[in-house]
């Protein structure tokens, strides 16, 4: 957890906003940024109402957070 002036940081909720879905390495970023919430143990969640993208956010979250395959 993260911690500051007493607070607990617990959980985000992040609206996605369609520079996170335009470009791979914005995506990346995104997915980078809150994998690194949920493995410090602070619960995501994620909106996203953006239809003029179709980058799948989710699936690359997902990607991150699982680690390197082997």
């Amino acid at each position: 957890m993260e911690e500051r002036d007493g607070l607990t940081l617990v959980a985000v909720i992040e609206l996605v906003s369609p520079s996170n879905k335009d470009r791979a390495e914005a995506r990346d970023a995104f997915a980078d940024k809150y994998s690194a919430y949920l493995q410090r143990g602070i619960g995501l969640v994620v909106v996203d109402v953006v239809t003029t993208r179709q980058a799948n956010l989710h699936d690359r979250l997902i990607e991150r957070s699982a680690g390197p395959t082997s």
